[in-house]
């Protein structure tokens, strides 16, 4: 080593002695800063928003699992991004929408006829005489109800695949159907209806097979309707009002009344579990029940942790999480063990969540929307 070589060699050992030290610092200075990532807190992944652009929150509403607007002159088939895929026109100057299953009921706001939106984006119209006051979907039947030219309500089975009706059937002056379904699992649909037969007020369940013929025939409450019901799986259906509910098993004809913890809200039910959003005192909060957990007590709904005002939710389709609203801050629950599994701090109160799929969620403010994924 000659005496210039000497001096260099050091120089170029302190060089990267230097760099050693730099590194190591920055790895420790990193190693203490709290994890940072733009979209991730907790397991709740936030994607990129997009405008409203004036359009109200409610407008916006799922056919199968594909994002739609509603729109006055039609349905706007969205992306997640919110981007105008396609459009569906409607074939009445004023229409009304409604949920049926999956998919969707269009209606005249005058008139009879109706078009009926598949999960698939398929349409099916037709001008049959009757108005149409509601419905349900199971691919090929479309199942609905309405008065006739002759004033009475039927209740009509159609099979889209022939283009035929399937089963009619015709009430009397003194028989109102509030709602009918399909019930899940099995070739049976039901009609819940007002029975004023007897000369007061009667809450009635109808259940008949896919030819008409009456299975079940029985009067639920007397002097008070139970307008709204879930099926809960097993045979079991769960009726309720703003106060009350009533658990039937047609298998054995038990009836199982109880009253509810407080005022519903809102209400969703998806593998055989109800959720509800309950008010009572100026609070709100989330309360779930299922079939096999249900013994005819109010204990019977399980009282979901958290805030109590919980303004809004969504649950998934097969009825294991639910995310919710408390102000400007999200929630993810597990309905079995009632426990909230993440937060998420959002930028403006929530006005809507509609569940996409297991693991989607359509979070929107009055502003703009944003996809919300479980991480």
């Amino acid at each position: 080593m000659t005496k210039e070589s000497g001096p260099r060699l050091i120089a170029v050992l302190s060089f990267f002695w230097a760099l050693i030290f730099v590194a190591v610092a920055l790895l420790l200075f990193i190693s203490r800063q709290p994890e940072r990532t733009a979209q991730t807190r907790d397991s709740l992944i936030v994607g990129q928003s997009f405008p409203l652009r004036g359009v109200p929150p409610e407008a916006f509403a799922l056919v199968g699992s594909t994002l739609i607007r509603v729109e006055e002159e039609g349905l706007a088939v969205l992306d997640v991004s919110g981007r105008e895929q396609s459009f569906i026109s409607f074939p009445y100057r004023q229409s009304q929408v409604t949920a049926m299953g999956e998919g969707l009921l269009v209606t005249p706001v005058q008139g009879s006829g109706y078009m009926a939106v598949f999960p698939d984006l398929s349409t099916y119209g037709s001008d049959t005489r009757e108005i149409i006051y509601g419905g349900d979907y199971r691919d090929p039947f479309l199942l609905t109800f309405g008065p006739s030219l002759k004033g009475r309500i039927v209740a009509s089975l159609f099979d889209t695949r022939t283009g035929s009706y399937q089963t009619v059937l015709t009430f009397s002056s003194l028989e109102w159907p509030v709602s009918l379904s399909f019930i899940p699992g099995t070739d049976q649909f039901d009609v819940l209806m007002l029975d004023l037969s007897q000369g007061k007020m009667e809450t009635r369940y109808l259940r008949c097979d896919f030819d008409g013929k009456p299975l079940t025939d029985v009067i639920l409450s007397t002097g008070q309707l139970f307008p709204l019901r879930v099926h809960l799986g097993g045979g079991k259906a769960l009726f309720y009002n703003e106060r009350e509910m009533v658990l039937f098993d047609p298998l054995t004809g038990a009836r199982e009344a109880a009253s509810l913890p407080g005022i519903p809200v809102q209400s969703e039910s998806a593998g055989a579990r109800l959720v509800l959003l309950l008010e009572e005192g100026g609070n709100a909060g989330l309360f779930v029940t299922s079939a096999s957990e249900y013994s005819g007590a109010g204990s019977s709904f399980q009282s979901l942790e958290g805030p109590g005002r919980i303004s809004c939710f969504a649950l998934t389709p097969d009825g294991v999480s639910i995310l919710a609203a408390s102000g400007e801050e999200l929630l993810l629950y597990n309905t079995d063990t009632g426990q909230v599994l993440a937060r998420q701090e959002v930028d403006r109160e929530v006005a809507r969540i509609l569940a996409l799929s297991n693991r989607h969620f359509l979070v929107i403010d009055e502003e703009e929307a944003a996809i919300i994924t479980l991480g």
